[in-house]
């Protein structure tokens, strides 16, 4: 559905593109009575309204080949990642908004993201809506712009990371310290209304900034709330969605968690040229867990470090997209941009878990992943990252029992 609806929007657009693709700015767009159209290449199209509102229109996709090595493993196969259509633009130079609804993992059609802000003062915005949580250097990097395909195990199945609620940030001299602190609803996408909030805040200091030896970032995320929540059956995953730990889903003695839940996460992040290096640790506690009359305290790590280079010597941007110096045109020899990239991560979760039999799986995880990545020009790129994950317990599957995961993802992005 998501596809069709962007291409009947993109055919409808098209008549104007050729008046407006070649507009440097919003000088000379296409006008009609009171609005205008304008195409800009960082931002897509954008429909105006002077003086006062501006809607920008777009969306993109994520095609992915997930292919897997050794026997046993799981079966190869091609999936539509993402697929998301967006409107986004600013009210009276005071409100900024966003809505974008999703089609994800092939899954039923929902919201992505639905947002509003304001823009005055810098130093103190405040959003409301559904919205990323302020925790985590990998989970607040948008989809498009990370080096490797997916995030790291913690955040894939320690943290729900959209969620409903309202949030106050802002920087301070030009980004040299930044701050979000805000109260969310606790439940992810689910707007179910939970009596139980989450407390969520992460602040972030400029180290330095130079221009031989880049910047560097440091920041610092943590989180609490109460949660009542039955865990029976709920899973952890890879990042190809094969489950590695499974909560025990005995109906007469449910697994159940009534306590409070505290993250804490640090991480570093260094850019010079075209070089990137990131690293962070993240802790979570979700207090006891309950199955009968039997209970134990449940607790969570994860971490990371990788670094990234920019063959071709564009400088890496910190949360934006890569422009190659030259986007791919073979009768020009010119080949757009290419990136290698390396990483090593860990995963650990309470082993007293499967000891008891509240779960069943294997609970410390860790191992390398190298990426390869073609950006043919700021729109358009092909991602390919492969990793090898040990497990510290062996998985009985369907396909066998195994001890190791070694998978390959090819995917294609593409914004429009």
């Amino acid at each position: 559905m998501l596809p069709l609806i962007a291409f009947t929007v993109f055919l409808f657009l098209s008549p104007f593109i050729s008046a407006v693709e070649n507009s440097s700015d919003y000088e000379n767009p296409y006008h009609h009575n009171n609005l205008a159209l304008a195409y800009k290449q960082k931002e897509g199209f954008i429909l105006l309204q002077a003086p006062y509102e501006t809607l920008n229109i777009g969306g993109y996709v994520m095609i992915d080949g997930r292919f897997f090595a050794g026997e046993d493993q799981p079966k190869s196969t091609f999936l539509i990642r993402r697929a998301r259509f967006f409107m986004t633009g600013e009210l009276y130079h005071m409100f900024r908004y966003m809505f974008m609804p999703r089609w994800d993992n092939q899954k039923n059609f929902d919201l992505a993201y639905a947002w509003i802000d304001t823009l005055r003062p810098k130093w103190a915005r405040i959003r409301i809506g559904l919205f990323k949580k302020p925790f985590s250097l990998e989970a607040l990097t948008f989809d498009l712009f990370r080096t490797f395909n997916e995030t790291c195990l913690f955040i894939k199945n320690y943290l729900k990371i959209i969620d409903l609620g309202i949030t106050v940030y802002g920087d301070i001299h030009d980004d040299s310290f930044a701050y979000s602190l805000g109260i969310f609803n606790g439940r992810g996408r689910e707007l179910d209304n939970n009596n139980n909030k989450e407390l969520v805040g992460r602040a972030v200091f400029k180290l330095f900034d130079f221009r031989t030896f880049g910047r560097c970032y440091v920041g610092f995320s943590g989180s609490s709330g109460k949660f009542d929540e039955d865990l029976s059956g709920d899973e952890f995953i890879t990042e190809t969605f094969n489950a590695f730990w499974i909560w025990s889903d005995n109906p007469d003695k449910p697994v159940e968690n009534h306590d409070t839940r505290t993250r804490l996460g640090m991480d570093i992040e260094w850019l010079a040229g075209p070089f990137r290096f990131a690293a962070e640790y993240l802790y979570t506690n979700w207090g006891k867990i309950r199955r009968g009359h039997r209970s134990a305290r449940f607790q969570g790590q994860g971490a990371y470090v990788e670094c990234s280079y920019l063959l071709t010597g564009e400088n890496k941007p910190r949360d934006n997209p890569v422009y190659p110096k030259h986007n791919f045109n073979p009768c020009k020899q010119q080949w757009g941009a290419w990136e290698i990239g390396a990483r090593y991560e860990l995963f650990f979760a309470t082993k007293k878990m499967i000891e008891l039999g509240f779960a069943k799986g294997a609970n410390y995880l860790h191992g390398p992943q190298l990426a390869l990545n073609w950006y043919i020009n700021p729109r358009v790129a092909v991602k390919i990252d492969s990793q090898y994950l040990w497990f510290n317990r062996p998985l009985i599957r369907k396909s066998g029992k195994f001890r190791y995961e070694i998978d390959a993802i090819c995917r294609i992005q593409a914004v429009f």
